[in-house]
């Protein structure tokens, strides 16, 4: 979930007007539990690395903060493009073009620990696993396969698979109510446990 905002963030995306962010900047789009950081200083970071792909160093940035979008993320050209300054976010491998890419990108952690997520939930899901490429850049709206424990009176009861999930990502990002302290790096694209206080979960028992 978090993966797929960083299309929305990409600075040629919302040069072209092509992402559901355009124009958002400073504004809140996220409840204000959320902040997302993009750290290619991050020590033993999988994505760390001193430099970006056209040479620039590279730093934390937070692109969210308590809720606000605070920056998009920018090569050179791009940036020149739009008239900004770059972010250090150009990424190349050795015959490839500069592009717009994220390094350690995260959401740092809440104050509330797993069991306290996952018992407050009377019915819901804990999703693990999404599936499929139904999502609109543009809007934001998405349709996904999707698997996952589902949650009975603050439980993990049994396991769930087929079903699908849909929502918006403005949605997502406003209705999270709890941000867990679980955050592992195990990835480029890492984030804790959080709660959503509402979406679609459709299937068959």
């Amino acid at each position: 979930v978090l993966g797929s905002l960083l299309s929305a963030i990409d600075g040629d995306a919302v040069f072209k007007k092509g992402t559901y962010l355009t124009g958002k900047l400073n504004e809140d789009i996220a409840s204000p539990l959320v902040t997302l950081v993009d750290d290619g200083t991050l020590r033993r970071g999988v994505a760390s690395s001193p430099f970006d792909g056209e040479g620039l160093r590279t730093e934390k940035r937070e692109i969210v903060s308590r809720g606000q979008l605070k920056s998009y993320m920018y090569d050179v050209y791009t940036a020149r493009k739009a008239g900004v300054s770059p972010t250090g976010n150009a990424q190349r491998d050795n015959s490839s073009l500069p592009s717009i890419g994220s390094y350690n990108f995260c959401m740092p952690n809440g104050e509330s620990d797993f069991e306290r997520i996952i018992g407050s939930v009377e019915n819901g899901l804990y999703l693990t696993g999404l599936m499929g490429s139904g999502t609109n850049p543009v809007t934001g709206d998405f349709s996904l396969g999707a698997s996952g424990i589902w949650i009975k009176n603050g439980k993990l009861t049994y396991p769930v698979e087929g079903i699908t999930v849909a929502s918006n990502m403005l949605e997502i990002l406003k209705n999270i109510d709890m941000v867990g302290n679980d955050l592992k790096f195990l990835g480029p694209v890492s984030c804790p446990t959080f709660r959503v206080a509402e979406m679609t979960v459709s299937g068959k028992n």
